[in-house]
């Protein structure tokens, strides 16, 4: 991981608004898959006993619909009991993909993102 840190936290600047990331908190890991040697998806989540929450989740355009967004997250079902998140309601995509992997939706917050878009409360349970 120690590898894709910079990038990793490029990648969260630009599409997650995030300029820090604490990528050394003791509770916060990153699941990663190359291809070719290459970062190529990630995940980032913190966790708490048998409960995580997804931080996000981000694969590079030339290798999404290749199921590494789903590997990473099935990663974490196969370890934790309960798995949240939330996601921008504009964000189809992740959407539909957390759906498919049999989270539902809890609840929301308004006027979340950048104070217009509304976040979506997803979880997942064993």
């Amino acid at each position: 991981m120690l590898k894709y840190l910079e990038e990793i936290k490029e990648i969260e600047k630009k599409y997650f608004n995030c300029s820090f990331l604490d990528l050394e908190n003791a509770n916060r890991k990153v699941l990663i898959k190359e291809i070719d040697n290459n970062l190529a998806s990630y995940l980032i989540y913190n966790f708490v006993l048998d409960e995580a929450e997804i931080i996000s989740v981000y694969t590079k355009e030339k290798y999404q619909n290749l199921g590494l967004a789903t590997s990473l997250i099935e990663s974490l079902k196969q370890k934790y009991c309960n798995i949240f998140l939330e996601v921008n309601e504009n964000n189809i995509k992740a959407y539909n993909l957390y759906i498919k992997l049999g989270f539902i939706v809890y609840g929301n917050r308004p006027k979340y993102y950048n104070n217009k878009d509304k976040a979506i409360l997803m979880k997942w349970s064993r």
